[in-house]
């Protein structure tokens, strides 16, 4: 512990303490100012102090430590997350320093008593949200969302999200000595839902307290107060707070108990808010008018806002020059490879195949960039579009659990043949005579069925998919591309 108030403390030999902010059982947060600067600015320094002794625990909290610090460092882009400034360890002790934001936290305007109207309250949420936008797509969960980790920042009036201690990358574990896993429970009363009280975070654990703070701005009462139903735990609050039938909705999605009844991503949830909103409507960069279309990478670039082979373009750094000269040349099967390999470069990764979870939160622009070359080099025949159309027409929902259902089939004939994904895979040329068709038999040519390419391995995939193109519908530009005669 950091003796103060002597004020002569200086952390890595040039961070002076000013004042302690607060602290919890993870760890001390100081106002510090930096010494090395003009004018020695302001700066938060969060003091991490593990509990640990032995070498090959001190080894692990580093590399977690390592992590995290790398994390916060690519968050630091945006302008509603403190820069981190720096990272550093002392006498076994690790420090993070992050960007001090002038302003207020949000438990002022969300005092006991005090109520938002319905357009502050949606203003409110569709600003947190859009934080929670890049945040999620950065795989990360914030896990702490609550009103004093919202600061409205003086100079601007938005709202920036702080205490990134909690932070952590989705696949971070802690390891036991027993080496299972376990995931660290981080979060506050009322504003943290039961997954995540059991040490299960969901990207729907932070819309949880999202929500939960939007019923505590039209209340004027904290989420602790609020009664449950006592036989769906649900929480009531309606009879408390005058609000619209459409926005009480969208806040008991954001709250449900079963998380799975929840909304599954920020944008999912802004898709439904931003009509009551109309005004403050997510937008895209605008495309430049004086772009001409007569080539294909101008006309991708128009429909998507961005060049194939500029990385800087993609919202998590992809060039896609590689996939778009395999379909120029027709070769579908190693651009269906490839195709797979980018998404799974999306996350990190260069095994296994997606998740349902990281498909419902893939890029939304990158989502439509690899659509849209694939339907523009089929002429219209290949894509994920294409495939969406198929889904819905087969009776393919967004929300099924695709392998229950084909463990359940393998007792029930008649739905094995008329379950909504083996329609799919008849109707796209992946199954034939009741049987799924290995990969190396698949059609790669443009005499194959339509809606064969991309290939997926499951229904819960396809699912995932068509529900994450439904999501990204408002954020893209529509793409107009048919299938000729």
């Amino acid at each position: 512990m950091i003796n103060l108030p002597n004020g002569e403390v200086k952390l890595g030999g040039r961070y002076q303490i000013v004042s302690y902010l607060g602290g919890g059982g993870f760890g001390q947060t100081y106002l510090a100012q930096d010494n090395h600067l003009p004018g020695q600015p302001r700066c938060v320094v969060k003091h991490l102090k593990p509990k640990l002794t032995d070498d090959e625990s001190l080894a692990m909290a580093h590399r977690l430590f390592e992590t995290e610090a790398q994390v916060l460092y690519r968050l630091s882009d945006f302008h509603q997350i403190p820069r981190l400034l720096a990272h550093f360890e002392e006498n076994q002790e690790f420090y993070l320093v992050q960007e001090f934001i002038d302003g207020d936290n949000l438990s002022q305007e969300l005092a006991p008593g005090n109520r938002f109207t319905e357009v502050q309250t949606i203003a409110l949420l569709q600003e947190i949200l859009a934080v929670l936008v890049y945040l999620h797509q950065h795989h990360v969960i914030h896990r702490d969302l609550k009103p004093s980790n919202l600061i409205r920042r003086r100079r601007d009036h938005r709202i920036v999200l702080i205490d990134f201690g909690a932070v952590k990358q989705l696949s971070t574990q802690i390891q036991t000595h027993g080496h299972s896993t376990r995931t660290i429970a981080i979060g506050s009363p009322g504003y943290m839902p039961s997954e995540q009280m059991a040490g299960k975070p969901r990207f729907c654990s932070d819309l949880y307290a999202v929500g939960m703070i939007g019923i505590q701005a039209l209340t004027g009462l904290h989420p602790k107060s609020l009664p449950e139903d006592a036989r769906t735990s649900e929480i009531i609050w309606r009879d408390r707070a005058e609000v619209s039938p459409r926005l009480g909705d969208i806040l008991d999605k954001m709250v449900r108990y079963d998380f799975r009844e929840r909304y599954q991503t920020a944008l999912e949830v802004l898709a439904d808010l931003n009509p009551l909103a109309p005004d403050r409507l997510m937008s895209l960069p605008p495309v430049d008018a004086d772009l001409q279309t007569n080539s294909p990478e101008t006309r991708i670039q128009m429909f998507t806002g961005f060049g194939v082979g500029s990385p800087s373009g993609s919202e998590v750094g992809i060039d896609y020059k590689t996939l778009q000269d395999l379909l120029f040349a027709k070769s579908w099967q190693a651009a269906d490879q490839e195709t797979q390999r980018l998404m799974l470069k999306a996350f990190e990764r260069e095994t296994g195949q997606l998740t349902a979870d990281e498909i419902r939160q893939f890029p939304c622009r990158d989502l439509y960039l690899i659509n849209y070359l694939w339907l523009h080099h089929s002429d219209g025949l290949f894509g994920f579009s294409v495939q969406q159309d198929i889904w819905k027409s087969v009776g393919g929902t967004t929300d099924a659990i695709y392998p229950a259902l084909e463990r359940f089939s393998k007792h029930r004939g008649k739905w094995r043949i008329n379950s909504p994904w083996q329609r799919f895979g008849g109707r796209v040329g992946w199954r034939s005579r009741e049987q799924w068709l290995p990969y190396g038999q698949l059609c790669f040519s443009l005499e194959a069925p339509k809606g064969h390419l991309p290939h997926w391995q499951n229904g819960e995939q396809v699912a995932a998919l068509i529900s994450r193109m439904d999501i990204c519908k408002p954020y893209v530009p529509h793409i107009d591309i048919t299938r000729k005669p």
